[in-house]
């Protein structure tokens, strides 16, 4: 089992339509997270939020160049819970779980994804 973590520097946001051939039209929305640099050497984490996405938790890659790409899917009505935590909170980090040893180029499933903050009790209910 393989635990990688990484706490979030950056997002990029992407509304996505489109209409592959001879389908209708499908829409999405990613986020782009960009971690801070670490020994895990993940260097982003992509969130896909979709109508209808693949039935998996996500996967995992192990890029030619030695660092990780991450893709997590997401049904398409929780994109404002995501969103709002990245906009209002900090720190924000990231878990990712799978099985196995990432050799380049080979694709695996994630087992647990997880997006969190760790707060004080009483803290309030954003950060600015």
């Amino acid at each position: 089992m393989t635990d990688l973590r990484a706490e979030i520097t950056m997002y990029g946001l992407r509304l996505i339509n489109e209409t592959p051939a001879g389908q209708p039209i499908a829409r999405s929305r990613r986020l782009l997270l960009t971690p801070k640099p670490n020994d895990q050497k993940v260097n982003q984490i992509n969130l896909l939020f979709r109508d209808n996405g693949p039935a998996i938790v996500g996967d995992v890659q192990r890029l030619t160049d030695g660092n990780v790409a991450v893709r997590v899917y997401l049904p398409y009505n929780e994109f404002p819970v995501y969103y709002n935590v990245l906009q209002t909170e900090k720190p924000v980090r990231a878990q990712i779980i799978f099985d196995g040893d990432l050799l380049p180029n080979q694709v695996i499933p994630i087992r647990f994804a997880m997006l969190y903050v760790d707060k004080p009790v009483g803290e309030g209910p954003q950060d600015n």
